[in-house]
C-alpha cells in the first residue's frame, strides 16, 4: 500500500511533486494542471538541463523493459515541451531539447 502521509486531512488532500500526478492519478479534482516544464537549457538550474519531452520518451523505447520501468519522464509531457532535469542523465539519454547538453556550471569555492 502506498504511503499516503499527511492523509486524513481536513480538506481532503494533500500538496505533492505535480511530476507524479499523472502517474498516480490522484488529483484531488480528477485533473491534473499542466505543467510548462521548459523551452531551452536556460529555463534550468544549475547544473541542470532542459531535457526534451519527446527525446526522452524516444530514449526510453531503446531501453530494456526493467531499465525503462525505472527511467521517468514525468512530468511530460509539458506545455513548453521539456523538463528540468538533472544534468548527469544529459550525456547518457542525448535528450536535450536542442539536441545538445550543456556545459556543467562546475565551481569556484568550495562550499559549492
Amino acid at each position: 500500500e502506498e504511503n499516503c502521509e499527511p492523509c486524513p486531512t481536513t480538506r481532503g488532500g494533500f500538496c505533492r511533486n505535480i511530476a507524479w500526478c499523472a502517474h498516480r492519478s490522484d488529483a484531488i479534482d480528477g485533473a491534473c494542471p499542466s505543467v510548462f516544464g521548459c523551452t531551452s537549457h536556460d529555463d534550468c538550474g544549475n547544473n541542470q538541463y532542459c531535457e526534451g519531452c519527446e527525446q526522452c520518451e524516444a530514449f526510453k523505447a531503446t531501453l530494456s523493459p526493467s531499465m525503462a520501468a525505472s527511467w521517468a519522464c514525468t512530468p511530460c509531457p509539458t506545455t513548453g515541451g521539456g523538463m528540468c532535469e538533472d544534468l548527469r542523465y544529459c550525456q547518457v539519454a542525448k535528450d536535450g531539447i536542442d539536441g545538445s547538453c550543456p556545459m556543467p556550471s562546475g565551481c569556484d569555492h568550495h562550499a559549492d
